[in-house]
């Protein structure tokens, strides 16, 4: 008996809202490569990029969006 447990969780990415969605049963949240935003988390960001873009899923362009940043 640790102390995790196991969930489901489904990943997307918006387009729209540039942001990625995770989705745990009734819980929702989101992860933002925005500074400034209350769920900005570049590198959980990065990493949740990388999955979807490996799994063929549609995914944001991380060298384009920190780009755009400078």
């Amino acid at each position: 008996m640790g102390k995790q447990i196991a969930m489901n969780v489904s990943v997307y990415y918006s387009a729209n809202s540039r942001r990625i969605h995770l989705l745990f049963g009734d819980f929702r949240d989101t992860v933002s490569n925005e500074p400034g935003r209350v769920n900005y988390h570049p590198q959980l960001f990065r990493k949740l990029a990388a999955k979807l873009k490996a799994e063929g899923k549609p995914a944001p362009d991380i060298e384009d969006q920190e780009a755009n940043r400078m």
